[in-house]
């Protein structure tokens, strides 16, 4: 059975627009929050293969979406290399040991395998499911970005800014570039993995990449980034590759011809006629309509929407939002956003 945004991506000019979201399986939804109150812990609920099925497939059963991504987070890869993560509410992941301890963990290298294995059942579990009930959806696994993982190694939690990210940058350049080369192998370890799995599509989440200027981002960023494309399409050929470098505004033009990616994700930050002019003629535009809405009673969504598939419909576009889904999203909205969407009349 076809599969509406592989069609998309692969520039077969399908009739309907495809649409997810990111973080469509979340805490917005009552079954979500009913399965989390099974475990002890967010990261307990990742590594449990029913519950990633599950968790996974939960907004499929309610909404009328074209892909499921793979519940589970970016942290897993650190994680795996030995780090010890804690997930505090109200905070969000916090890695336990002190800086150095983190940084020697992450040198030594450990076998990844037996925590890999815990996120490779679930996707042969969703993958099962999906050849079974849901023939026409995409299967999206995922990782976080080389630069975005560090930061939460380097700093030991979020930040508004990361500074002291940069300033070890600054200070200890070799050490951090080590730092980022070993967070890149492991991501094309842990990504292979998921292809072997069945996944069809494998999406790269850097959420700070617009903390950095032009020259660290091109470091930074862009290079380990298509370090991990080039060998991911060395391994598979036709794996679909979504990158998504939030919040680099004008970098963006500079990050796809580099790259060299097949979807790239844009925030809702970013001129939609500027992203049509610069990315869309090499690359599948997915966005970006400001996340918060969906939290709202905002009684004119539908014009932003309309104007969202006006500007892009006539190359290859998928529906997303800015960001991911918040908890505060009103189910009503996303059922009204998925119908303007699978309603509307594609132009040309």
């Amino acid at each position: 059975m076809k599969k509406l945004l592989i069609e998309e991506v692969r520039n077969k000019k399908p009739n309907s627009i495809p649409i997810w979201f990111m973080r469509q399986a979340g805490r917005y939804l009552k079954e979500y929050r009913e399965e989390k109150e099974k475990h002890e812990s967010f990261l307990s609920m990742c590594l449990n293969s029913d519950s990633m099925k599950e968790i996974t497939l939960q907004p499929l059963r309610r909404f009328n979406l074209d892909a499921a991504i793979i519940f589970s987070d970016i942290l897993i890869v650190p994680f795996a290399m030995g780090l010890e993560l804690n997930f505090i509410k109200g905070e969000g992941p916090v890695f336990l040991e002190n800086y150095e301890k983190r940084i020697a963990k992450i040198q030594k290298g450990v076998d990844t395998s037996s925590i890999y294995k815990k996120v490779y059942e679930g996707i042969e579990k969703v993958r099962k499911e999906i050849e079974i009930n849901h023939k026409d959806k995409a299967i999206i696994g995922f990782a976080g970005s080389p630069f975005t993982v560090a930061c939460y190694v380097i700093q030991g939690r979020g930040s508004r800014d990361f500074n002291e990210v940069r300033k070890l940058y600054f200070n200890e350049r070799e050490k951090f570039i080590k730092v980022i080369e070993l967070i890149t192998e492991e991501t094309k370890r842990y990504l292979k993995g998921q292809i072997d799995r069945g996944v069809e599509v494998v999406k790269l989440f850097d959420s700070w990449a617009g903390i950095l200027a032009e020259e660290e981002f091109e470091e930074l960023v862009i290079r380990p980034t298509r370090n991990i494309v080039e060998e991911l399409r060395d391994y598979k050929k036709d794996i679909i590759i979504n990158t998504f470098p939030k919040g680099v505004g004008v970098k963006y033009e500079d990050f796809v011809k580099k790259v060299e990616t097949d979807i790239i994700a844009i925030d809702h930050t970013v001129p939609i006629e500027w992203a049509k002019e610069k990315l869309q003629k090499s690359a599948t535009i997915q966005g970006n309509l400001d996340n918060v809405i969906l939290t709202t009673k905002y009684p004119d969504m539908k014009k932003k929407v309309i104007k969202i598939l006006d500007t892009f419909s006539k190359g290859r576009f998928i529906f997303n939002m800015g960001h991911g889904m918040l908890p505060e999203s009103r189910v009503e909205k996303v059922e009204e956003l998925i119908s303007i969407v699978k309603e509307y009349e594609r132009k040309g």
